[in-house]
């Protein structure tokens, strides 16, 4: 069974997971239990710059909203952080130039 899921916060559509038989219900024999972040309903196909969203128990499509993948995020969580590196290593400098 295919279930398609969504992020916790921004209810964003973030892909498919095929559901197997870790997902059986133990108490109840042939039930599948859909996680929370999921749904059975397939969100609808959306075109460039427009993405789904789980609002309400529906797809709803959101136009102008970039996803933004999570390596991008990483590489700008890294800049910032080479970033204040810098800011850091500039401001010792000023304060050994400010003492001599």
């Amino acid at each position: 069974m295919l279930v398609y899921t969504f992020d916790y916060e921004s209810r964003a559509f973030t892909g498919v997971k095929a559901l197997g038989i870790n997902d059986l219900d133990p108490r109840s024999p042939g039930v599948v239990l859909v996680p929370g972040n999921a749904t059975t309903f397939e969100p609808p196909r959306c075109g460039e710059n427009v993405w789904p969203y789980w609002i309400n128990g529906e797809w709803v499509p959101f136009e102008g909203i970039e996803v933004i993948p999570d390596a991008a995020l990483k590489q700008c969580a890294d800049l910032i952080a080479y970033l204040v590196w810098c800011q850091q290593v500039l401001e010792r400098r000023r304060c050994r130039q400010a003492q001599q």
